[in-house]
């Protein structure tokens, strides 16, 4: 058609010809749209494959190389794939050496207390079976060349193999020399993963149901040690951080934080020292062999584009990509808190190999004397790192004081979340509002491919769940600062012509607002059933008064940071009616608390988005009447 309009060019029949061709052109167009949309809801709504084929299809320039070229020593470009792959060969080496250990009141571990795990379970072929059903049929493939579709399309087949396999290591306490081989894929601004093969972490994952639970029992990666442990993660260490600073803030006191920062946690572990902790958390010999075994030299290839480095000498690490890995980093560092806990009373959050320490301190108490106390925690802190010849960085590292009258120090980081000394929380929201922006407006810029209903399961998908991580450290900010927050969800369903109360009741999309208030409940009530964390058994306890009710913090203290913050929501669930409070699921409990609200919404109220809200007056609170309307609904 085009070329059949460019040959009519200045002849009585031009102007049809090029209706033609435009109608054409628009006709392919509408099946490329079309196409493309089907593409993209067949995709997952929350894969990350998603941003890459968006970005494609706002024209922008997409990525050459996932690898940008480095510099080498020389100050020149490298551009070849194997001159890169064996540049970081060079680099990763050098990150791995120890710090020359040092001789202090760290370096004799305590004696061995608690039980000693004197027999193995008896592992079978359904449990085999179960873990190769759970891998994941992307999963790279490793130097066994196995991949990982085939363990589990066939795992009825292997599963017998794989455990006499499981059964020979674990008697004889030799892991095999094949797994000792790791291909290493370096991701640009992030750590890089090593990869054993398939096979081995199947065989890792049998070996952590027989040692796991032993160490779970005896809390060996330490009572506030949030990563990698079943039933607590890094929402509930931002939780627990917060609600204790509200706490004190709100009762007039100060907060001394000190965040610390390992260099390389796991390509600093000395084997002999790690080993030596394993038998002193009392785990069984064959299980101790085994993995002492497993922490021997091993040897790797850089992977870059398809080439391959030259070959590197692996010793004295946990091993990124490994199943294994982060639960004996956890075990190593674990006694790092005698550091800050005997000597200064500092009381830890950790996460990784995130260890941060704050003390609750009287107001009259000056800057300078707990910046003593700060300096002499780090100083501490180091010497146990000598000790057990991990390098804590000090540029890294920080020091804060946390008050409404006197705050110290710059704003920090904490898992991600920016806090400030006064707990305003205004950086994080400035944070969060920049990124969610340029995340909607990647949303926005693919709608023709979506309908209303696709383009709100996205927003769900992507960015919903990006806004909802850092809710229990910004839940006590005031308006005006979730105003900007909250203004990103309005823009969005502004954008695509839906009114709030439409999207919830039609899309169950509730104002973020609504959705804090039902994470927070949600909180209180795992505490109430007993799951989660023991550290918020403190913060939310019975009422010995009020049959099943809470004791409400804003009796003991009026200060509106209390109010706004989730000890304020301890009044709005004491309002719940007990058909809700009763629930025995967290997810059953909030949808329940989103249904109500969608009743309150649909019968015209005019707080609907209020009605679990703790900054509204007792008195006249809307939450008042919940036991009639959740018993008409329910």
């Amino acid at each position: 058609m085009v070329k059949e309009k460019i040959a009519v060019e200045w002849t009585d029949v031009e102007v049809e010809c090029r209706k033609r061709c435009s109608a054409c052109i628009m006709e392919e167009y509408g099946k490329h749209v079309m196409r493309e949309r089907n593409q993209l809801q067949d995709m997952p709504k929350g894969a990350k494959a998603w941003w890459s084929r968006s970005q494609r299809l706002m024209q922008k320039k997409g990525v050459v190389s996932a690898i940008p070229a480095p510099k080498n020593t020389k100050n020149q470009w490298v551009l070849p794939a194997t001159e890169k792959a064996n540049l970081f060969a060079d680099t990763f080496s050098k990150k791995h050496s120890l710090n020359q250990e040092e001789e202090n009141e760290y370096t004799e571990l305590p004696a061995h207390q608690g039980s000693i795990q004197r027999k193995i379970q008896k592992l079978q072929e359904k449990d085999a079976q179960k873990v190769m059903d759970k891998l994941d049929i992307n999963s790279g493939t490793g130097p066994d060349l196995l991949p990982a579709r085939i363990l589990r399309y066939c795992s009825a087949a292997l599963a017998r193999p794989v455990l006499l396999l499981t059964m020979c290591i674990l008697t004889t306490g030799v892991w095999p020399q094949l797994w000792l081989q790791h291909w290493v894929a370096p991701l640009y601004k992030k750590k890089s993963v090593y990869h054993p093969g398939n096979v081995s972490k199947v065989v890792e994952r049998l070996l952590k149901t027989l040692c796991y639970p032993h160490l779970k029992e005896r809390s060996a990666f330490g009572a506030r040690q949030f990563a990698h442990a079943t039933g607590r993660g890094a929402r509930d260490a931002l939780a627990i951080l917060v609600l204790t600073w509200v706490q004190a803030l709100a009762t007039g006191r100060k907060v001394a934080v000190y965040c610390s920062d390992v260099s390389g946690a796991f390509d600093r572990v000395r084997m002999k020292r790690l080993t030596a902790k394993l038998k002193q958390k009392g785990l069984h010999p064959q299980i101790v062999a085994v993995l002492a075994s497993w922490l021997r030299r091993r040897f790797a290839r850089i992977v870059v584009g398809g080439a391959m480095s030259n070959e590197m000498s692996l010793m004295n690490m946990v091993f990124q990509g490994t199943v294994t890995g982060p639960i004996l980093r956890n075990l190593f560092f674990e006694d790092a808190r005698r550091a800050i806990n005997e000597c200064f009373s500092f009381t830890e959050v950790v996460y990784a190999d995130d260890l941060n320490a704050y003390r609750v301190l009287p107001s009259t108490m000056p800057n300078n004397v707990i910046k003593k106390s700060l300096d002499s925690c780090q100083q501490e802190l180091h010497k146990w790192g000598a000790a057990n010849q991990a390098y804590f960085d000090a540029g890294k590292e920080s020091q804060h004081v946390l008050s409404l009258s006197d705050p110290f120090g710059n704003s920090f980081k904490l898992l991600g979340v920016p806090f400030d000394p006064e707990l305003s929380m205004a950086d994080a929201i400035s944070e969060i509002v920049a990124a969610a922006g340029w995340k909607l407006k990647t949303l926005l810029r693919t709608r023709r491919y979506y309908t209303d209903s696709d383009l709100i399961v996205l927003y769900k998908a992507h960015l919903l769940s990006y806004l909802e991580y850092r809710t229990p450290a910004i839940y006590h900010a005031t308006r005006a600062v979730l105003g900007r927050l909250d203004a990103v969800q309005t823009r969005f369903l502004k954008d695509i012509g839906v009114d709030e109360v439409t999207a919830l009741i039609e899309f169950r999309l509730a104002p973020l607002c609504v959705h804090r208030h039902i994470a927070m409940l949600g909180l209180i009530h795992r505490t109430t059933l007993g799951k989660g964390p023991d550290q918020f058994q403190d913060f939310f306890k019975r009422d010995p008064q009020g049959y099943g009710t809470l004791r409400d913090p804003r009796h003991a203290c009026k200060s509106p940071l209390i109010k706004r913050s989730a000890f304020g929501l301890v009044a709005i669930y004491n309002m719940l009616p007990p058909s809700v409070v009763e629930i025995k699921s967290v997810s059953a409990f909030q949808k329940r608390l989103q249904e109500v609200i969608v009743t309150y919404a649909a019968s015209g109220h005019t707080q609907w988005a209020e009605v679990l809200s703790p900054r509204l007056p007792l008195t006249s609170h809307p939450a008042a009447t919940l036991s009639s309307v959740a018993s008409d609904k329910f």
